[in-house]
Order: C-alpha cells, then sequence, then structure tokens
C-alpha cells in the first residue's frame, strides 16, 4: 500500500504523483469493502436458511408431538418428555416409553333415555318408574331395547 505524505503543495509533482497513490488506495479500499460484504451477506444467507430449516424440523416435532398425544392419551407434560430429533424417532421413544398407555377405540355404551316415548321401545317398560329391583329384573329386556345416540 502506498505511502501519502500529508505535507505536500498541491502545485507540486509530489501532489500528482500521490493523486494517483490516494486513488489507488481509494479502489483496493472499495475491492475490499465490496469482498467482505459479498462474504457477511453469504453467512447471513446460511444463517438464515439454517434457521427456516430449524423452524421447520421443530413445526413437524411439535405436529408429531400432538399425533402422539392423542394416539397414547398423554398430557403436554408426558409429551414433552419424549425425545428424538426427528418423528420417527419420537414415535419410537413414545412406544418404548408410553406403549402400555396407547389408547384402544372404545366402543361408547347405549344411552338409556328415561320417561320418553311412554314406554315405546322398551316393551312397555317406563324405567322412570321402575323400582332398582325391576330395573335389576327387566335388565335384559331394557338393555335389548337400548339406542345408542
Amino acid at each position: 500500500m502506498p505511502v501519502i505524505d500529508t505535507q505536500i503543495n498541491p502545485r507540486s509533482e509530489a501532489f500528482k504523483a500521490s493523486e494517483q497513490a490516494m486513488l489507488a488506495l481509494v479502489q483496493d479500499l472499495e475491492a475490499k469493502l465490496a469482498a467482505t460484504r459479498e462474504e457477511a451477506q453469504k453467512d447471513l444467507d446460511k444463517l438464515v436458511e439454517e434457521r427456516a430449516n430449524a423452524r421447520l424440523v421443530e413445526a413437524e416435532l411439535a405436529k408429531t408431538r400432538t399425533a402422539i398425544m392423542e394416539e397414547f392419551g398423554l398430557n403436554e407434560d408426558q409429551a414433552a418428555r419424549l425425545q428424538g430429533a426427528n418423528p420417527e424417532e419420537l414415535k419410537k421413544d413414545a412406544d418404548k416409553v408410553f406403549g402400555a398407555l396407547k389408547q384402544i377405540p372404545r366402543q361408547k355404551p347405549p344411552v338409556i333415555k328415561t320417561g320418553e316415548g311412554g314406554g315405546e321401545g322398551t316393551n312397555g317398560l317406563d324405567i322412570s318408574k321402575l323400582s332398582p329391583a325391576e330395573i335389576r329384573a327387566n335388565r335384559d329386556k331394557l338393555w335389548s331395547n337400548a339406542k345408542a345416540p
């Protein structure tokens, strides 16, 4: 890099030579600045891409945790204990830790509506008018006519 003398007469040949040196220095600094900016932009683009990918993975893991919570009947604290970097690892961990708790679809019991229809559909039995002993005695008839919602 050229050295510039600060005490130069503007009319001298030394000033003209120094001017050329200053222009060369400015051009050199501008080139270095542009290269540094390009490198910084590349680094910034790489960081942005990594963060975007990390957020996509987090969203996928959250979706998987929610599905696992429903499948195994877990609460949020239990689901938070699951470990894994991807959905497959989370599912394996859930099977390993909570496999015995897996929800088996259960059939809903029939609902017996009392006092409706004046005993129709229950072979003339109105459950609202029966005593507990009579209900137990006629249990088979009542269940055979029970309606599921």
